[in-house]
């Protein structure tokens, strides 16, 4: 079983299970909150969580589940070479310009 969404629109969760049970993927849709999600959803979090039951139905609900929800495939993170700063220079570039901004203000 794995999770293929967890959401706090019980609405789309339900329709994504049906969805995938109208392509005979079995699912496990476990919404517990959902007496009080009117309520504690900001506090909770997330309220439906739809798990796939079968690993062999896993790519056929992921591409289900992009199809839905308008969700594309996420194109792979470029590699970065990007130096950082050493955090001690970070922290004296910092104080030295809230010593700059604070003589301008006197």
């Amino acid at each position: 079983m794995k999770l293929l969404c967890a959401t706090n629109s019980l609405s789309f969760a339900y329709s994504l299970r049906v969805a995938l049970d109208g392509e005979d993927i079995e699912t496990f849709l476990s919404d517990a909150d959902s007496s009080v999600s009117g309520v504690l959803t900001p506090m909770t979090g997330s309220v439906a969580r739809v798990y796939v039951l079968h690993e062999k139905d896993w790519e056929r609900a992921l591409h289900i589940y992009r199809d839905l929800s308008g969700e594309t495939a996420a194109p792979p993170m470029p590699a970065t070479t990007t130096a950082r700063l050493p955090a001690a220079v970070v922290v004296i570039l910092t104080m030295l310009t809230v010593i700059g901004v604070a003589m301008l203000l006197r």
